[in-house]
Parts: C-alpha cells; sequence; structure tokens
C-alpha cells in the first residue's frame, strides 16, 4: 500500500497592524509602503506608511525612530538634515528638520531608507512620497517691530507702582489670552532682568548679571561712580542696545535710586526708573 502526502499551503493572512492586532484584519502584515506625506510645519513633515513600522530602537538600523532611515530634499535641490523622527500614531511618522522647508510652490520628497515592518521584513516600493512646502506666517509682533524676532509673555519683573499688576504675574489681554511683549518693551524686561541678578546665578553665563540691590544701604557716595561703570557695561552687554547711560542718587537715608538711558540698534530710546517704596521694588 502506497501512502500519499497531500501538500499544505498556508498563506500569511495579517491580524491587524497595530501594536495589539486590533486594526481591520486580512491585509498581509509584512507588506510596508509609503504612501504619502506632507508639511505640519516650516521644519516638520509627515510621513503616511502603509503599516506599522519597526519603532523600537532610534539607534537600530531600518527603525522609523532612526534618523538615517529618512531622506528629505527638494525635487532638483538641496537636501534637508533629519534631526528627529517621532511616531505619531502606529502608521504615520513626524520627522524634525535642521533646515526649514520651502515655499507651497515648491516640491519636496520624503524617502524611506532601509526601513523595515514590524515584523522585521523591508519596506517595498514606492519608497517615496512627495509633497509641497509650507509658507512661513507673519508674526503680528514682527509686522509692528520690523527685523525683530524675539518675543516674550507680559510679566512685569517687579510690582507696578499704579496698582496694575503684581511682580511676575502674566497680564492677560482682551482677547482672553496672554499678552505678550516685544521691541523696546521686551529689552527694558531684560536690562531690568540683568541687572537684578546676582553675578554667576546663572551657570553657563558667568558675567552675566549685577545682583543690585535696590533701596539697598551703599558705603559711601564715592562708590556710585564705580557702580554707574558696572551697571552701563552690563546694559551694553544685552546685544540689542546700542548706548547706555545710568544716573544714579542716594538720599540722606542711603536708599539709592536709578535712572537708566538706552537706546536700542533699532527703535526709540526708553528710559527706565526704579526705586524702593513700602517695602518693594516699583517702577517710578
Amino acid at each position: 500500500m502506497c501512502a500519499r502526502i497531500a501538500a499544505l499551503t498556508i498563506d500569511l493572512v495579517g491580524y491587524g497592524t497595530s501594536a495589539y492586532g486590533l486594526s481591520p484584519y486580512g491585509g498581509s502584515a509584512s507588506t510596508l509602503v509609503v504612501l504619502s506625506a506632507w508639511a505640519i510645519s516650516t521644519h516638520a513633515v509627515r510621513v503616511n506608511l502603509s503599516s506599522e513600522p519597526l519603532h523600537d530602537d532610534q539607534f537600530v538600523l531600518g527603525d522609523a525612530l532612526n534618523v538615517l532611515s529618512w531622506e528629505v530634499e527638494v525635487v532638483g535641490g538641496a537636501p534637508r538634515t533629519v534631526i528627529g523622527a517621532v511616531m505619531n500614531d502606529d502608521v504615520t511618522v513626524d520627522l524634525t528638520l535642521l533646515e526649514a522647508l520651502g515655499s507651497h510652490l515648491v516640491e519636496h520628497e520624503v524617502t524611506a531608507v532601509g526601513l523595515l515592518s514590524f515584523l522585521g521584513f523591508q519596506a517595498t516600493a514606492p519608497l517615496t512620497a512627495t509633497f509641497l512646502g509650507v509658507v512661513p506666517t507673519m508674526d503680528p509682533i514682527e509686522a509692528v517691530f520690523e527685523g525683530f524676532r524675539d518675543r516674550d509673555i507680559a510679566n512685569p519683573p517687579f510690582q507696578l507702582g499704579r496698582g496694575l499688576g503684581a511682580a511676575g504675574a502674566p497680564v492677560i489681554g482682551p482677547d482672553g489670552d496672554y499678552d505678550t511683549e516685544a521691541g523696546p518693551l521686551l529689552l527694558r524686561k531684560l536690562l531690568i532682568r540683568r541687572l537684578g541678578t546676582p553675578r554667576g546665578a546663572i551657570r553657563h553665563l558667568q558675567n552675566y548679571g549685577h545682583g543690585i540691590g535696590i533701596k539697598k544701604p551703599l558705603p559711601s557716595k564715592g562708590d556710585l561712580t564705580a557702580l554707574r561703570a558696572e551697571i552701563e557695561a552690563q546694559m551694553l552687554e544685552e546685544p540689542d542696545v546700542a548706548s547706555a547711560r545710568a544716573q544714579l542718587t542716594m538720599d540722606r537715608s542711603g536708599v539709592l535710586f536709578l535712572r537708566l538711558d538706552a537706546r536700542p540698534r533699532t527703535g526709540a530710546a526708553f528710559t527706565i526708573r526704579m526705586a524702593g517704596a513700602n517695602g518693594r521694588l516699583v517702577e517710578i
């Protein structure tokens, strides 16, 4: 009697491509292609994949978290440096770029290089997706202060003398959001912070600050000349200050009053007057 063994064929059918197999059944879990991509900011692009890639270790070749697994470039132009990769969800990866993308009129390409699926299979074609860049929006503050880039939340550095707010408290604008400061207003606050910060308090900026004490007695009036020179030197350390002048006076009880005149590199000059009142530092 001759025995016959029938051949058994098993088809690989996916059990869902999410981490816990909860996505739709029936697709092959080993298939991994680049479906599409789109810019999500001036320095970031989101890549949509057909299934979940390997994303366990940013130092493993083929891992979606490894920046070497991705290439981004302007079509026919310069490449962009990928400096970060994170999973947005199971099948989308957000890439952070060192250089800004081009405008919405310029085509870009993102390419997966040696990318692996979560089962360890190599990604297959198509491995490249084309997308358009973005146009950076003009910040309202930048529109008012031409060429200015920095801004900060409006929070008075010390108690306002007219009862308008406590020191350090954020200011709420008429739109219900926090107000911001830029230009001369921000520079004024930066100068006050610099002069009020003790020298060496910021570890990586050993020459930053003076630690001047408002309403603090001085040994003698002869020290005012040296103190004024130190204050003016600190004011000139701010990159946006073109010229600075300090006037110091001391009353009979030895309390120090300051008037600081600063001229920014762009914009109008301004004056800061400070003194002590009711045990608190105020602007006068």
